[in-house]
């Protein structure tokens, strides 16, 4: 009765040691297939790729980050990230045209990224597309995009037009989110008198005199 107990119970030993060597190889067959299914779906996603391309332009290697977003573009062509990206690339290389391309094509696919819009309208400015510029921020503006900095591209875009009663209100609204920004109180000074406002002028040269006194006061 011994030995065939002792035999009975070195089987059960066996066989739970068979068990829990047969968990362990499924347990790492399944790692294994869900590591790969994992690196499967990130080569797949296109944002890893525009991951890559970000680290790229942090580096100023402009044409590896290209590669990156042709890559999202291949691997999602219908959403609007990677010609955002795109747009991004092309404007940090000052490629106006591309970067105005890609962007529309952006927001032709849905984009909402107000980045686009700010820097498609200063992408024409740099052409030399006044007009254009003019109405791609307003069309931006009266799409409900708040930035403070789209009424001062819109004043530079009308000041180098020379539509100077045009840029006035946008130097004015463009001082609300820049207020002691001497480059606008200069242009705005400007402004009014070219209109023949000379009191207006003359306010707006006052404070730009305190914010010039109140810098060199700082400066000590």
């Amino acid at each position: 009765m011994g030995k065939r107990t002792s035999g009975a119970t070195k089987g059960l030993w066996v066989a739970w040691i068979m068990l829990l060597v047969a968990a362990v190889v499924f347990a790492e067959g399944v790692t294994l297939s869900l590591q790969f299914h994992a690196r499967h779906m990130r080569e797949n996603d296109y944002r890893t790729y525009l991951t890559k391309a970000t680290a790229f332009m942090s580096q100023n290697s402009y044409a590896d980050a290209l590669v990156q977003v042709e890559e999202a573009v291949r691997r999602a062509p219908e959403k609007p990230d990677p010609y955002i990206m795109a747009g991004h690339v092309h404007y940090r290389l000052k490629n106006w045209g591309r970067a105005i391309s890609a962007y529309g094509t952006a927001v032709a696919k849905g984009s909402a990224d107000e980045g686009a819009r700010l820097n498609t309208t200063w992408a024409l400015v740099e052409l030399k597309r006044y007009d254009d510029a003019i109405a791609e921020g307003k069309k931006a503006m009266e799409a409900g995009f708040t930035s403070a900095t789209f009424p001062r591209y819109l004043a530079e875009a009308c000041w180098r037009a020379g539509k100077i009663a045009d840029a006035i209100p946008f130097l004015e609204q463009s001082l609300k989110g820049f207020p002691n920004d001497l480059y606008l109180l200069d242009h705005l000074r400007q402004g009014y008198a070219a209109i023949n406002q000379p009191a207006k002028a003359a306010e707006v040269q006052a404070k730009a005199t305190d914010i010039e006194a109140s810098l060199h006061m700082g400066g000590k």
